[in-house]
């Protein structure tokens, strides 16, 4: 009781101004002796009055977002137009003008999930279990439904929906798989794996903001197109209705998708591993399969810690 009021209606033992800080003697943060304008234990700046103005305050701020700022337009700039640019930064140590591979992939991931209305990292349970694993993953799924007395219904929506939760966070495995994959084609050059996870983290940056806002600029440079080609007579309504149809379905953006993956890769690899024409066509295109071949790894092990995780929750 007496704790209770001693927390109610007791005083503070002291009570601390920001203007105080400004007459510290000694740093703030570690208080270490001052001797300048920063401590040279912790590096943290000895306060000023000036330091505690709002206008200071409101510029520290506005420095914080449009930092930020610089780096990421920075970044994403390079992304686009120069592939393989940023990898080849990192490796030379120019690093501070652009986001760390890392954040520049998780803000991409955020920017994806928030936008996107692919499915490419989301598979209904219906889809996956027609794979080269649908044996064992209908015996999986049949013998939870009959443990569980539910319809097939009911636990497709339930593993649909936890499905989506996972793939948020698991989507960051393809990075390691596609990087170990990568680094497959270029056994000789004795690189640190760090270079190629920084090659991937860059190439799935772009990946994943490409799906979100490229696909919109190509289709509609390619409805444009057949636009001024139904306009020039060179083809009927109804083959320009096709064209665009069909690239607005799975197999045509797959197709289109494949097309921008590979030139990005033959250009960044040419870039980073310093290969020729010839090597990075064929290296580009092997690294194309390589996307698939990690997307289905991706799916299946998506599978299995969805499964698990509902089995788990009950």
């Amino acid at each position: 009781m007496k704790k209770v009021i001693k927390f109610l209606f007791g005083k503070p033992n002291s009570r601390v101004t920001l203007s105080q800080t400004a007459q510290l003697e000694n740093c703030a943060n570690c208080e270490t002796p001052l001797t300048g304008p920063f401590c040279y234990n912790c590096g943290q700046k000895k306060e000023s009055r000036h330091d505690f103005s709002i206008s200071h305050f409101l510029g520290e701020t506005f420095h914080a977002f449009t930092h930020f700022d610089s780096k990421f337009f920075a970044t994403i700039k390079n992304l686009f137009r120069r592939p393989g640019f940023l990898t080849l930064e990192y490796i030379l140590g120019h690093r501070k003008k652009y986001m760390n591979p890392i954040q520049l992939f998780l803000v991409s991931n955020v920017i994806f999930f928030l936008l996107s209305t692919f499915n490419t990292f989301t598979t209904p349970l219906n889809y996956i279990m027609e794979g080269p694993l649908s044996g064992t993953m209908n015996r999986m799924v049949n013998d939870r439904i009959s443990r569980e007395a539910i319809s097939y219904k009911d636990y497709e929506a339930k593993f649909n929906e936890r499905e989506k939760g996972e793939a948020k966070t698991l989507v960051v495995l393809m990075i390691p798989i596609f990087a170990f994959l990568i680094s497959l084609l270029f056994p000789g050059q004795k690189r640190y794996f760090l270079e190629h996870l920084v090659f991937s983290l860059h190439f799935y940056s772009f990946l994943l903001i490409f799906m979100v806002f490229g696909f919109q600029v190509i289709l509609i440079l390619i409805s444009l197109i057949m636009l001024l080609a139904r306009v020039s007579n060179m083809v009927t309504h109804d083959e320009a209705v096709a064209v665009i149809q069909f690239f607005n379905t799975d197999s045509g953006s797959t197709i289109l998708g494949s097309l921008c993956y590979f030139f990005y890769l033959y250009m960044a690899i040419k870039v980073v591993y310093a290969q020729s024409n010839i090597e990075s066509f064929f290296k580009g295109f092997a690294s194309v399969l390589f996307i698939y071949v990690t997307i289905l790894s991706y799916r299946y092990i998506l599978f299995f810690t969805t499964f698990y995780g509902l089995r788990l929750s009950h």
